[in-house]
Parts: C-alpha cells; structure tokens; sequence
C-alpha cells in the first residue's frame, strides 16, 4: 500500500466523522456501494480521480486537501500528548 492511499484514507475517515456520517451515507453520496468505500477508506483500493473528485465534493473540499498530509500536525502534537501524560 502506497503512502499516498494511506493519506487520502485517513483524510476521508476524517472528514466523515467530523461531518457525523456514516460509511453507508458517505458511499451513497458517491455512488458506490459500502463495501467498496469502506476498502477504500481502509486503505485497500486506491480510488480513482473521479471519485476523488465525488469526495471532495461531498466533504466541501479541494481535492488537494485530501492529498494533503498531516505529518505536521502529527509532529506538533506528539509532543504536547507527552507533556500531558
């Protein structure tokens, strides 16, 4: 698995669950069934643009955005994690 499947995964569960929807919802919303979104949001399949495209649209962002990594993010809050610990 690619790391640029596993950064798009993480983004779109992400996004789904700060936007409180379910897998069922979000693949309706595309138009793939379930079990398709939950590979891809797991990281097995790769999606395509266009359906790249379809969750950028739901989740009111760039597609850009879901390519996006959090490694800096990750980097500011491991830190602070320890520090409440």
């Amino acid at each position: 698995m690619s790391s640029i499947v596993v950064i798009v995964s993480d983004n779109i569960k992400r996004l789904r669950e700060l936007k409180n929807l379910s897998q069922k919802e979000v693949a309706l919303s595309i138009g793939v069934p379930q079990g398709q979104y939950s590979r891809i949001e797991n990281g097995k399949v790769e999606p395509t643009i266009s359906t790249l495209k379809k969750f950028a649209k739901v989740f009111e962002v760039s597609i850009a955005e879901l390519l996006k990594s959090n490694q800096l993010e990750e980097q500011l809050t491991r830190p602070c994690l320890k520090k409440l610990k």
